[in-house]
């Protein structure tokens, strides 16, 4: 049985755009917005109610939501607000999460299906240029999402489109509705017949004369207040100050702006009077003050994909640390091409740190194994971890391969850092 939900909130906005032309065909306007920045082009394009449930009977809280939709030649973006009153607000790294699915396109088996948890934990489809913003609320939560392309076309006439609201209980892994905006509910996974052509493609009624700034940064660092997915929307002739964050043990290596190198003044550097798109890459090298030391970082609280239970630092022979010094906080450690027993990528980013300490051989202080829903990690490329410490102690390469040799689900990195104090 599949029912519509309409929330009393979303029935009394009459004045809004959605409601004013609900019975219209579902639109999408052509605009290009700033991910997590309120941009004004979500309230100019048509507002879409998701509330097509699975189990429209079942006592247990519900899920809804609206859905607006814009499009430029690259990408396709939504911005999806969601209720619902049990939220999981972990990692949720699959569809038994309370998570989004989009599919664009026609598809079967998943091929034109991407995925977002509440949370930003992204899996599905994965393609360069995917971004995500998310934010919890007090009533669920709110995504923006930006699809590319692919092989489709994006212009004006009809596209092939759906949502999904995946619901669980606030515990997660127990998915028990699926809530969708234009077709059948559930079904898309195997056919996109219910929702074929089912979302109409037009021009913006306004011109929209803000310029974007692409602002990238390669690996040890990041560039500050940038949105996901790394374009700025700005006001054609404004001026726009670009600081750059080395993480600790980096320093900046080089600044190209439209693919010239230019000179940094503390720091920084300011666009004036902008009246073209551009660009801006930052780079990053190693602090040659800082310090190089092996380490292990121990992955058995994996379930989930951001979790890492232990970084674990050799700091040596006859080296040791005060332990009240060394604390996750102190580092930062990324993961990239993560994978669960060896499918699709489905972590790429920051993992939070639980515990941090040195030792004289590669063992977890407390507990030791996998926790529930626990899985295998592969991964094609180093994880990189920065520290607050200064540990300046050479590096060991037997300890290393004894270390490796005794650890055998372990990510083998760098650790860069600034100085400390060896007692």
């Amino acid at each position: 049985m599949v029912a519509s939900l309409m929330p009393t909130s979303h029935a009394a906005a009459t004045d809004n755009i959605g409601n004013a032309e609900a019975n219209e065909t579902p639109t999408a306007i052509f605009g290009t917005p700033e991910l997590g920045a309120n941009d004004p082009l979500w309230g100019q394009t048509l507002e879409h109610h998701i509330n097509k449930s699975t189990v429209p009977t079942d006592p247990r809280p519900h899920a809804t939501g609206t859905a607006r939709i814009l499009w430029d030649h690259d990408y396709l973006y939504a911005r999806i607000v969601v209720n619902d009153s049990n939220l999981y607000q972990g990692a949720g790294a699959d569809h038994r999460y309370d998570s989004l699915e989009f599919y664009v396109g026609a598809g079967t088996g998943g091929s034109n299906q991407w995925r977002v948890s509440s949370t930003g934990v992204f899996s599905g489809q994965a393609a360069p240029g995917r971004a995500a913003w998310t934010q919890i609320t007090e009533t669920g939560y709110i995504v923006e999402m930006r699809i590319p392309k692919r092989n489709l076309t994006f212009e004006e006439g009809k596209l092939t489109f759906e949502v999904y609201i995946n619901n669980s209980t606030e515990n997660g892994g127990d998915r028990y509705e699926v809530v969708s905006s234009f077709g059948v509910p559930d079904t898309a996974y195997t056919s996109s017949d219910s929702f074929t052509d089912g979302l109409q493609l037009i021009p913006a009624n306004e011109l929209d004369t803000r310029l974007s700034i692409t602002a990238t940064a390669g690996p040890g660092g990041s560039i500050m207040s940038n949105p996901p997915g790394d374009v700025l929307r700005v006001d054609r002739g404004s001026n726009k100050e670009i600081t750059f964050a080395p993480d600790y043990g980096k320093i900046v290596d080089t600044v190209a702006v439209d693919g010239e190198s230019v000179t940094l003044s503390a720091g920084t550097y300011t666009f004036t009077n902008i009246e073209a798109d551009h660009t801006i890459h930052v780079t990053f090298k190693n602090d040659p003050d800082a310090g190089i030391l092996p380490f292990i970082v121990w992955n058995d609280n994996f379930a989930s994909g951001e979790y890492t239970t232990a970084v674990i630092i050799d700091l040596g022979e006859g080296k040791s640390a005060l332990g009240s010094a060394l604390n996750p906080d102190l580092f930062a450690l990324s993961a990239r091409n993560t994978t669960l027993n060896g499918e699709a990528v489905t972590f790429e980013g920051p993992r939070k740190i639980t515990r941090v300490y040195a030792n004289d051989e590669p063992k977890v202080r407390g507990y030791v194994g996998p926790i529930s829903h626990s899985q295998i990690i592969r991964t094609d490329w180093r994880a990189v971890v920065t520290s607050l410490l200064s540990l300046s102690f050479i590096q060991r390469a037997a300890a290393v391969q004894r270390w490796m040799a005794a650890v055998t689900r372990q990510i083998r990195s760098t650790l860069l850092s600034k100085r400390v104090r060896s007692y």
